[in-house]
């Protein structure tokens, strides 16, 4: 009797310990599988944010290049009246907040300066369209021509350095 206690004992002893290997051993399973998900999930969202930031970079320097080419090409004195009423950072926008997922503060920097430029750009050739108006209203008196041409003279300037920081994002996030 006493003999078959100890069997008994034992035997459930070495039950529970079987029991909480298999349980400590599940878990840890279940835990690393979760974690190879979650890793996946971020490495395609990182993946999605990279091609989709590099197809609205190149947009945007396609845009300036077929926009306002042609104006610092031909070696006008001026950039005539344009106005952008389209939306060019859609996903810059709407992504903003994963630029970490980048992973490289340098690539997020060129990333977050690029579009501010951009937006600058955008208002600067508000004012220029402004300045535009009141020299072609004034038609026959060149009031504020060299205003104009001086403004034209930034805008290229900025146009130049765009182009710049386009390449510098897509070299880097292709």
């Amino acid at each position: 009797m006493v003999t078959e206690n100890i069997i008994i004992e034992h035997t459930s002893s070495f039950l529970n310990n079987n029991t909480l290997l298999g349980v400590v051993a599940g878990s840890l399973l279940s835990f690393l599988g979760l974690n190879w998900v979650e890793i996946i999930k971020t490495r395609n969202k990182k993946n999605i944010l990279k091609n989709s930031l590099l197809s609205e970079v190149y947009s945007i320097k396609l845009f300036l290049i077929e926009t306002f080419g042609e104006y610092i090409d031909k070696k006008y004195n001026f950039f005539p009246k344009m106005i952008i009423t389209q939306n060019y950072f859609s996903i810059y926008e709407s992504s903003c907040s994963g630029l970490g997922l980048l992973n490289k503060s340098d690539v997020m920097k060129d990333i977050i300066l690029f579009y501010n430029q951009v937006k600058q750009f955008i208002e600067m050739l508000h004012v220029n369209n402004c300045l535009v108006e009141s020299h072609v209203i004034q038609c026959g008196i060149p009031i504020g021509k060299q205003k104009v041409y001086e403004y034209k003279e930034e805008l290229v300037k900025r146009y130049n350095n765009l182009l710049e920081q386009s390449e510098i994002i897509i070299y880097k996030l292709s």
